[in-house]
């Protein structure tokens, strides 16, 4: 019975600790509008775009979402399945996907994509759309050696396929920290989802927007991942710093997409090819 008690007492110590850090951390954020963004609404000729564009998605587990919401988007217009395989050459009009490197290795996600691209999919690709993973970018990643090696990978891939478009994305974000992730945190668990990690992303997002600012560019997912359906942006500022958390009703998880979630992400994943699809 005594250690029953003593365990009932550490969680409840444990859960007021919580607390008392969750509060602390509150009166240090301040929640803000943020900039305006209007996600894409893929029209039907951008759904119908797939039918006769070659594209290559390299991502990892968000990417998976946001194909399920293709099948979803199609499902909703009356329309065919699109054409959706795994692989590594692309044979023919519809979605060619990958699993790029391993999470939490940006870099090496980087070099495999940069030769997969140059062992064919640069000459066979309409499209190619390369998105890292939130895993890859935390508070302690160094965003500028990450973006340089993305940047000059596109830019060099970009010339040396110049018939074939390549699409940039922003990095995906997580939620914020409910309640049950500063119990977590009190008693030892961490569960990454300190707001250092999303302003960490926030600062290479930047980069990326700065970068890529032609038409047909960019995808920027964050974004939508950060915009309501009524408009408003989850955004706060900690520390002087600005930075966007993933919506919660769009998340089945802290770091990935539900139903309606996906759906949303894939129609700008169809905006966003159609822009960039060579005319």
């Amino acid at each position: 019975m005594a250690r029953i008690w003593i365990a009932a007492a550490a969680a409840v110590a444990a859960v007021a600790l919580a607390a008392g850090v969750g509060i602390a951390v509150a009166a240090d954020v301040e929640d803000v509008a943020g900039e305006p963004f209007t996600p894409a609404e893929a029209s039907e000729a951008d759904v119908r775009a797939l039918e006769s564009t070659k594209v290559f998605f390299a991502h990892q587990s968000v990417g998976d979402d946001v194909l399920r919401g293709l099948a979803l988007v199609h499902e909703r217009e009356g329309l065919p399945q699109p054409a959706v395989a795994e692989g590594t050459s692309v044979a023919g009009p519809g979605v060619t996907h990958m699993h790029v490197g391993t999470n939490g290795d940006p870099m090496g996600k980087i070099e495999e994509f940069d030769s997969v691209v140059r062992s064919g999919v640069g000459d066979e690709a309409d499209v190619v759309v390369f998105k890292l993973c939130y895993v890859d970018l935390w508070a302690s990643t160094d965003t500028r050696k990450v973006f340089a090696a993305y940047r000059d990978t596109l830019r060099s891939l970009q010339e040396a396929y110049p018939d074939t478009a390549f699409v940039a994305t922003t990095e995906p974000l997580t939620t914020r920290r409910s309640w049950k992730g500063w119990v977590k945190k009190a008693i030892g668990r961490d569960d990454g989802l300190a707001n250092q990690h999303n302003i960490a992303r926030e600062q290479y997002n930047q980069l990326v927007r700065a970068e890529f600012t032609e038409p047909g560019e960019l995808w920027d997912i964050a974004a939508m991942q950060s915009t309501t359906p009524s408009g408003d942006r989850v955004a706060a500022v900690e520390d002087g710093q600005t930075f966007y958390s993933l919506y919660d009703g769009y998340a089945r998880d802290p770091g990935h997409l539900n139903e309606e979630g996906s759906v949303v992400a894939a129609e700008s994943f169809l905006a966003a090819v159609s822009a960039a699809t060579p005319r």
